[in-house]
């Protein structure tokens, strides 16, 4: 959701020309950096803290405003809609969270304002937001981007040659495994790359971004690695109280699927910008910053490049100068077009195709034609021409550059390339050859099993079919009534209990661990029930009624507590009022006795309508007792009367004797 404006087509004829899939120059470019630096114009490096915060001020908004959205009105949707909400409430979410997330990645560069102080402030805060060990990160991609495309330096997507190839990548060449990889890459690579170095550069030992004392980072940084990993700790601890309070499938849904989301678009996107059959990789021979710089490509998005903020359309320039921010980084690409030439590099396929493209095609490098002559005794390995990926128009003043073999259809089969001389490039399988393929099966397998059990009970609890009671709604009248029926249909669903019996306490660090699952577990279904338990008082409501408990209360507990104490109160006061009424009633001789009875009959049947029990023998004497003072002889008779009169007879006497 980023400021600018749309990705420019092309205009010369060469770039109209150009075949995506060409080769790209591996020549040393007739331009140097700085050269491409007086190209841009100067207001482009300026940086504006306000013009920065306002980006991610504004998209943080978004997130609250879609989860506001999500926990207030999908419930309310019929069945097949609701699923429908959600799964486009993940995906939504998810990109306006991967916005944020490119934004907040500039802090790592030193883009968002001119106080490196406030940037770091910043990027800790957004990325342990997301779990991001962001001082970890931001040291392992700023190697990144000074070794971009060294194929012995590279923190990321680094490519191995065929000689080095496992049997694995080999077993995924059929259409199960073109299938498998996608999906695997998207939803674990982000994860794995954080704790594994998965996809990232080969060290000699066990490299993590949480561990202070891996490979990946020197004595000076160790101290900032322990506070990246206090960060994602504090969000994890959060997390797990927001989970004991709101439930797992709460949680799940608001904030675990839009991450999970998140961290695909972060895969997809930095795979296609660094991943594509044109760009070369370079050995320590050739490799210099300013040609690795180069080889990237930009991609188009569509209407997702202002929600990227342009950054994934705007990659190269990015490497080339890291400290641009992200509204200027789209003029700034346009002014230095001209002068790149065919050394920038741009590619309109919909990244879908482009994604199956590269995955499926881009599996390992090989050593140009015509670089044998200076071979040395490391590159005896290296594969020779004829071998799986013989190339067209290869560069021969080239010594050490590499190029592209794509996936063959069989194992070992020599393959002909196409005349536009595909290069070097890295993909998913030839990291998995990196690492133990028995080891990462397991771990894929278990991983897979668990995202998909949490995602299915997650979407099944928390979008439940709920049965609809079937009784007038509550307006504020006939509160005994709805109480007594509302009572009934949460005991019927057994959610009665919610009404009395308090959330289970969280286990101490006392209590066994499997009594601390126990207990866990009865949190979760306390949490889950006390949340249908709500939802059906809440919808037994009238729209009035709702608003202002829902705001007001949080548990089921709280609303039903409340009416009892607003309208039973009034329910116990207006009895109160009725019974004072019947004994304070006197009869006059201003009227006939007939009319004075039948008005105290109106106060007798209120008492009855409000269930307060009257014995008849009880409610004739008192008729009696209250006649006019007229009446005394007549009311002395009947009380010495031996038999008992029915209230029935007793009005036939007062009949009577009034007419008498």
């Amino acid at each position: 959701m980023g400021g600018g404006g749309n990705i420019s087509t092309p205009t010369t004829k060469t770039e109209q020309n150009r075949n995506p899939i060409q080769r790209a120059p591996t020549s040393k470019p007739p331009f140097t950096i700085g050269d491409i630096k007086k190209a841009i114009p100067p207001h482009c490096f300026q940086r504006s803290l306000i013009r920065s915060l306002f980006y991610v001020s504004r998209d943080v908004i978004v997130v609250f405003v879609f989860c506001y959205i999500a926990t207030n009105y999908f419930h309310l949707l019929p069945s097949p809609y609701r699923y429908i909400a959600w799964v486009t409430y993940w995906i939504v979410q998810g990109c306006v969270c991967t916005g944020i997330w490119l934004i907040v990645h500039e802090c790592g560069h030193n883009a968002f304002s001119n106080y490196p102080w406030v940037d770091d402030t910043v990027g800790f805060i957004l990325h342990s937001a997301v779990l991001v060990p962001y001082f970890s990160w931001k040291y392992s991609h700023r190697r990144h981007h000074s070794n971009t495309n060294s194929l012995e330096r590279d923190e990321v997507y680094v490519p191995r040659i065929k000689s080095e190839l496992q049997w694995f990548v080999k077993s995924s060449n059929n259409p199960l495994g073109r299938i498998v990889l996608p999906i695997a890459t998207l939803t674990l690579g982000w994860p794995l790359y954080m704790t594994s170095n998965f996809l990232g550069r080969h060290y000699d030992r066990f490299a993590c971004h949480f561990d202070p004392y891996s490979p990946i980072f020197n004595d000076r940084e160790r101290l900032w690695v322990y506070i990246s990993d206090v960060g994602v700790l504090t969000t994890t601890y959060v997390l797990y109280r927001v989970a004991l309070v709101q439930g797992l499938a709460w949680l799940v849904c608001i904030y675990g699927m839009p991450i999970l989301f998140q961290n695909a678009i972060l895969i997809l996107l930095t795979f296609l910008n660094h991943i594509h059959p044109s760009l070369p990789h370079y050995d320590s021979s050739e490799w210099d910053w300013l040609r690795g710089a180069l080889a990237t490509v930009d991609r188009d998005y569509g209407v997702l490049n202002k929600v990227f903020h342009y950054a994934p359309s705007t990659h190269l320039i990015h490497h080339l100068f890291s400290t641009i921010p992200h509204y200027n980084a789209l003029e700034a690409t346009e002014a230095v077009k001209p002068l790149l030439g065919e050394y920038y590099q741009f590619d309109g396929t919909p990244f879908y195709k482009a994604f199956w493209r590269e995955i499926s095609e881009c599996i390992y490098v090989e050593k140009d034609e015509g670089s044998h002559d200076n071979e040395d005794e490391g590159d005896r390995n290296l594969p020779r021409k004829g071998e799986a990926a013989s190339t067209v128009g290869s560069l021969s003043e080239s010594d050490c550059k590499f190029e592209l073999a794509c996936n063959s259809a069989g194992e070992g089969e020599d393959t002909e390339r196409h005349s536009t001389g595909r290069t070097a490039i890295t993909s998913y399988a030839l990291c998995l050859a990196e690492a133990s393929c028995e080891a990462y099966l397991i771990s894929l397998s278990i991983s897979v099993q668990i995202i998909v059990s949490i995602t299915s009970t997650s979407i099944s609890n928390s979008i439940p079919s709920l049965p609809n009671p079937n009784f007038e709604i509550f307006d504020g009248k006939d509160f005994p009534r709805w109480h007594g029926k509302m009572e009934f249909f949460l005991k019927r669903l057994k959610l009665a209990y919610i009404l009395e019996e308090p959330c289970p306490n969280a286990p101490g660090s006392e209590v066994a661990s499997d009594e601390a699952t126990l207990i866990i577990e009865q949190i979760a279904k306390w949490q889950y029930d006390d949340y249908l338990c709500k939802n059906y008082i809440l919808g037994g409501m009238s729209n009035k009624y709702y608003d202002q408990y829902y705001v007001k209360c949080k548990y089921a507990k709280e609303i039903w507590d409340t009416l009892q104490a607003i309208y039973l109160a009034e329910e116990a006061s207006s009895k109160k009022f009725l019974v004072s009424n019947y004994m304070e009633f006197k009869m006059v001789d201003d009227k006939s006795i007939t009319e004075k009875v039948q008005k105290f009959q109106l106060i007798t049947n209120k008492i009855a309508i409000s269930e307060i029990a009257l014995d008849e023998n009880f409610h004739v004497g008192a008729i009696v007792s209250k006649l006019p003072p007229s009446w005394k002889e007549y009311r002395s008779k009947l009380l010495h009367k031996k038999e008992d009169l029915t209230l029935e007879q007793l009005l036939q006497h007062l009949q009577i004797e009034q007419e008498t």
